[in-house]
């Protein structure tokens, strides 16, 4: 999940057109903006206890390079699930072909 904007283009040039497309220019570029499908998303009515996320936006990894404290993230295996996997996880990582166990 992220707190905070791109850091290479305004909030500003963001627009959404759907809960699950953003369009952004390229930056710098003069090029006509980009859209990525079903790459965002937010939980506008989280499950109690959740609170928190509220409004934040949360990006599946790819197809951006994402960084945790400086190491770049791999998604997490397949396409259901938006989770960011680092060097910091220890054991199965749920969503591989076949895989049906959480992280232990």
């Amino acid at each position: 999940m992220c707190g905070s904007g791109p850091t290479d283009t305004s909030n500003s040039v963001l627009s959404t057109t759907s809960s699950f497309e953003v369009t952004a220019p390229e930056p710098s570029s003069g090029k006509l903006p980009e859209v990525v499908s079903n790459r965002i998303w937010s939980y506008e009515s989280p499950t109690p206890g959740f609170e928190a996320i509220k409004g934040y936006l949360s990006f599946y990894a790819d197809p951006w390079n994402c960084f945790v404290d400086g190491e770049a993230v791999q998604p997490q295996p397949g396409d259901f699930y938006g989770g960011w996997v680092t060097s910091e996880i220890d054991g199965i990582v749920k969503g591989a072909h076949g895989n049906w166990d959480p992280v232990v």
